[in-house]
């Protein structure tokens, strides 16, 4: 990210080394070279700008969008532990037939 911040500022050294270069070869006066070079680094520093707006834009849409997947992940882990405990205590909570012989009527066959 911090290569985001200085993104205006490369860019426009770049385009400006870049200038001087193609005005050196055209064999361009220096007043010349150094005007088309001043007007180049404002140019692509505000270009540089809108880019790194852009670019940090993406970024934290990105990151919003990873950060709500997480948290919706996160609820459903939850929700399914929730259900999960509540099955468990709704077996714990059913009750068993009573087969204890106390209960029962025995009659004796005639």
């Amino acid at each position: 990210m911090n290569y985001i911040q200085r993104f205006p500022f490369i860019i426009s050294s770049i385009m400006a080394i870049v200038i001087g270069f193609i005005s050196y070869k055209g064999a361009d006066y220096l007043k010349d070279t150094c005007v088309k070079m001043t007007i180049g680094l404002i140019i692509f520093y505000m270009l540089g700008i809108v880019a790194r707006r852009i670019f940090t834009d993406i970024y934290e849409e990105l990151d919003r969008k990873r950060k709500e997947e997480l948290e919706k992940e996160e609820m459903e882990r939850e929700e399914s532990m929730k259900a999960d405990e509540s099955e468990i205590n709704i077996s714990d909570t059913k009750e068993t037939p009573d087969l204890s012989l106390h209960n029962m009527d025995f009659k004796a066959e005639e």
